[in-house]
């Protein structure tokens, strides 16, 4: 009897989401992790065909790399005959910098107004909520900040509880040290808290167990477990009592993980961040690598094009 065939079709892109110009090299291994291509290829989208033998060996895993840029890859591809596994994956350079013009202030009241009125909430005025906001766009050292708070909200957006989106229940963002390059705080709704957990009975969520170890004075935790990395994760803290003028509201922390499993979150994620902070450097998560892991697992799940409203571009 003949092998049967199934196929993969690669899509490769830049941080800019564009379609990868250059030279990159493709390692492909199947679910036994047998190496099955290892071949540099110099167009953007690629037919790639393989082995199917109805077992676990059927679930591939790609990586991806090329000179100057990130390596990158995905896990689980799982193939079959009947139509072809769509795979993409974004390379980021090396030396990169931030493109924020689809988010300056001017331009969020175009390109996403209600963003615009959340980042606005607890100004003074106009020009105090612009300032703020520059201060993240404009100041370097700053940057991944924004790039972060972007990737967030706009995950959230994209994510539909029982009743409206996710982002629907921010109020107002804590405009202080909190906002890292990878979370922030917010005044949220408090019925954000039982809209998870009814997406937690509908298995899109799922309780993080001792998250007060993850994210210290939290009382609960809910991850989003679409994807194998780069989900949504709100943690609440409803102990800490909103300002007057938020009365009723609850302090929420919002962030993504690169990995969906809490231990391998635990041990690649939270470990490597503690040990750069013994080291003296950051020990946060890169929100370029959320960024690209965003858009690869979206883009295979077929999924609306992760757009933050930047892009990463060769520095």
């Amino acid at each position: 009897m003949p092998e049967q065939q199934a196929i993969i079709e690669l899509t490769v892109v830049d941080g800019r989401r564009e379609k990868f110009a250059g030279e990159y090299n493709v390692r492909l291994f199947d679910g036994n992790q047998n190496p099955r291509l290892d071949k540099t290829y110099s167009t953007p989208t690629r037919t790639l065909v393989v082995p199917y033998t109805g077992t676990l060996a059927d679930k591939y895993r790609v990586v991806v790399t090329a000179h100057g840029w990130r390596d990158a890859g995905q896990i689980a591809i799982q193939v079959n005959p009947a139509e072809p596994a769509r795979v993409g994956i974004m390379l980021v350079p090396k030396q990169h910098a931030f493109n924020f013009h689809r988010a300056t202030w001017d331009a969020l009241a175009t390109e996403w107004p209600e963003l615009r009125a959340l980042l606005s909430a607890g100004a003074k005025d106009d020009d105090d909520a612009r300032q703020r906001y520059d201060h993240l766009r404009e100041t370097p050292t700053c940057q991944p900040r924004l790039a972060c708070l972007l990737n967030i909200v706009t995950a959230m957006k994209a994510l539909s509880l029982p009743e409206k989106t996710a982002f629907a229940y921010l109020r107002q963002v804590i405009w202080d040290d909190s906002l890292a390059q990878d979370r922030f705080f917010a005044w949220a709704d408090p019925q954000l808290l039982p809209q998870l957990d009814q997406a937690a009975k509908q298995g899109l969520f799922k309780p993080e167990l001792g998250c007060q170890f993850f994210h210290a004075g939290s009382t609960s935790s809910d991850k989003q477990v679409e994807f194998a990395e780069a989900n949504v994760q709100v943690t609440f803290h409803d102990q800490d009592a909103p300002p007057p003028e938020l009365a009723g509201s609850i302090k929420v922390e919002p962030d993504m993980d690169c990995y969906r499993d809490l231990a391998a979150h635990a041990v690649l994620e939270v470990l490597p961040n503690f040990i750069q902070k013994i080291l003296g450097k950051k020990g946060l998560t890169d929100p370029v690598t959320v960024y690209a892991q965003r858009w690869i697992v979206g883009y295979c799940a077929g999924e609306p094009d992760f757009d933050p409203l930047y892009t990463i571009e060769p520095a």
